[in-house]
């Protein structure tokens, strides 16, 4: 598969968008739309696609911002998504490659996402690359279980 790597193209934002919301049934297409155009309208400078040169079809996308944490010196991954026709064949590999040489010529110290840890894949794909658990917790309530007095 011939892939090539380029910033995000936003008239491709509806396929990776129905990419996302298979994956994560709980998210309608319209709050992952308004979820990655977040990421795009911060920071597009982040944000990439792989493009199969043969017929122009996107492939998969990574979202990334930079975050406050080490002084703006760290890239949050919001979302990498390949989809499912192209799992498997090295995309996601090529879009963590591109975040990872961005960080380097921008002089980013560190790169970071949430994984879940009930499932086992992406947290050892992650893993497998050398980013390790870092110790944060993610807290979550629902706002009706919440207690400020």
């Amino acid at each position: 598969m011939n892939v090539k790597i380029l910033k995000f193209n936003l008239k491709y934002l509806d396929d990776i968008t129905i990419s996302f919301a298979e994956s994560f049934s709980d998210w309608s297409v319209a709050e992952v739309k308004d979820y990655l155009m977040q990421a795009y309208n911060t920071y597009p400078e982040y944000c990439f696609m792989a493009i199969n040169i043969k017929d122009d079809d996107i492939l998969g996308a990574i979202f990334s911002k930079i975050c406050p944490y080490n002084k703006g010196k760290m890239i949050l991954v919001e979302s990498l998504q390949v989809k499912k026709e192209s799992r498997g064949k090295g995309v996601g590999k090529l879009l963590m490659k591109k975040i990872h040489e961005t960080a380097k010529k921008k002089k980013i110290i560190s790169i970071g996402m949430l994984v879940s840890k009930n499932k086992n894949f992406p947290l050892s794909w992650f893993k497998d690359f050398g980013f390790k658990e870092t110790g944060w917790v993610e807290l979550a309530a629902n706002t009706e279980d919440i207690k400020i007095i």
